[in-house]
């Protein structure tokens, strides 16, 4: 994968996490979802993050992986900011799998028009938020990075 494709899937996934944010704050205020293809879309990602997570746990029997790590790697980001690790420790694949199973889970309970559990609906909230923050960050560092040689070649001319 080359720099500007990882790039625009940063992007995208980024947009996809404030907007369902967006979407769980409205349904939240007691309002109908009027995008519900961000959750689907954020659905998705959890879903392909959360096998990652258990392929990486050796948890599960999941035979092959034909994946990319990438949406477990993003995932693992905002587990971490909420559940920080000590120096000396290394992620629990397993934990994080069944952290973002959750959340799937709970994004799935208001696709159906219904609401999860107070905290539940909170630790997906929290979740999509944190995920939106982090990937709007690396964004804006990649797309820094990629505008410099540009920058200094036209002043070369």
């Amino acid at each position: 994968m080359n720099g500007a494709q990882s790039l625009w899937e940063i992007v995208d996934l980024a947009d996809v996490a404030v907007r369902a944010a967006s979407q769980l704050r409205l349904r939240q205020a007691g309002r109908e979802l009027s995008d519900r293809a961000s959750i689907e879309l954020a659905v998705d990602f959890l879903e392909r993050a959360t096998k990652g997570g258990w392929f990486l746990s050796d948890k599960a029997n999941l035979g092959s992986f034909d994946d990319t790590l990438l949406p477990l790697n993003w995932a693992t980001d905002a587990y971490l900011a909420q559940y920080p690790l000590t120096s000396q420790e290394r992620p629990d694949y397993s934990a994080v799998a069944k952290y973002l199973d959750g959340v799937r889970s709970s994004l799935l309970v208001i696709l159906a028009n219904e609401l999860p559990s107070r905290d539940a609906y909170e630790k997906a909230l929290e979740f999509v938020e944190r995920l939106a923050g982090i990937l709007a960050a690396k964004a804006d560092l990649d797309l820094r990075a990629e505008s410099r040689p540009a920058q200094y070649a036209n002043r070369r001319t």
